[in-house]
């Protein structure tokens, strides 16, 4: 079974535009990420961006980076830059994840090995000032670990134990390909969260909880917390 990780890199974000090619401890963004993810039993790692000034960062680093077209999700660039990599199960690990823990993407590598059924995601504690950042994904599982709920808002009602979402997804191909044939449903586009899509669809997403409370950059803000995280490391 042929495992692989992509992280989907893309220029234009709005609210930190060039985003993974911002430098922390004067590395990119993106080269935290890839390094992190190398460092798992994954058989191959492959970034996959829209833009000529990214690819050509991450070719001073790895020779494993695509150029794609323009794609209406991270996710959709995923399934365009696996095409001929030959892969069962794969990882869509997001670009903005500099401090991701490789141990966590063995998790869900070894859970998608043993059951490539279900949609696996990571889920780590949430600080009480978060709850209010729609920035800030939460979640809620059930006692099986289905995730019950993911959203931006803060009103938790009958929401069970909220948890901050982790910005990984574990899938076989085929439902790698399943979920993106599919449009968008109108609570992902409510949202902005293309995971509730695949909710409403009857896939099941299993959250995988961690201790290692990774650092999501998507502001100045958080890039300035990523710059004292890193000294410390």
């Amino acid at each position: 079974m042929k495992s692989l990780i992509v992280i989907p890199a893309r220029y234009n974000s709005s609210r930190l535009p060039g985003k993974p090619l911002k430098c922390i401890s004067h590395k990119p963004m993106i080269q935290w990420v890839y390094e992190a993810a190398k460092n798992t039993t994954v058989d191959k790692v492959l970034v996959a961006t829209d833009h000529p000034l990214i690819f050509n960062t991450i070719k001073l680093f790895t020779p494993d980076v695509k150029l794609t077209g323009e794609c209406k999700t991270g996710t959709h660039r995923v399934i365009e830059a696996i095409q001929d990599e030959g892969a069962d199960i794969v990882i869509n690990l997001q670009g903005d994840e500099p401090f991701i823990n490789p141990k966590d993407l063995d998790k869900i590598l070894e859970n998608l090995r043993q059951d490539p059924n279900n949609i696996y995601t990571l889920l780590t504690d949430i600080k009480e000032e978060d709850m209010w950042n729609p920035n800030v994904v939460k979640a809620s599982m059930k006692d099986d670990n289905v995730i019950r709920k993911f959203t931006r808002g803060w009103n938790w009602t009958g929401g069970g134990k909220p948890y901050r979402h982790i910005g990984v997804y574990g899938y076989s191909v085929k439902i790698l390909k399943e979920i993106c044939s599919q449009p968008p449903t109108q609570s992902s586009n409510l949202q902005k969260l293309e995971q509730l899509s695949w909710m409403d669809k009857g896939i099941n997403i299993m959250g995988i909880y961690t201790k290692n409370n990774s650092l999501s950059i998507d502001t100045e803000d958080d890039l300035k917390k990523a710059e004292v995280y890193a000294a410390k490391r």
